[in-house]
């Protein structure tokens, strides 16, 4: 304890950083976005593994992008595997 009053004492010791409160709810804001899309990643990387072991091929590159939502599953679905509405 002496030898820390001491460096105290000798203004030795070294300062530690401390975001202001801004500063931290911004981290706290960014850290929940990126686990956000993390998420939906994650659900998106689920459904392609779903229909992929369903024997369903999409003709779409990519059916999570502007035309992909507005299609119907039976719009979806080539003639690989019946669909079912």
């Amino acid at each position: 304890m002496q030898g820390l009053a001491k460096l105290l004492r000798l203004d030795e010791l070294p300062e530690a950083y401390v975001p202001d409160q801004h500063t931290r709810k911004l981290r706290a804001i960014i850290r929940h976005r990126i686990a956000l899309v993390k998420l939906r990643t994650r659900l998106k990387n689920q459904v392609h593994s779903v229909l992929h072991k369903a024997g369903i091929t999409i003709e779409l590159s990519d059916i999570f992008g502007k035309r992909g939502p507005s299609k119907t599953p039976a719009q979806i679905c080539t003639e690989s595997l019946p669909c079912t509405d």
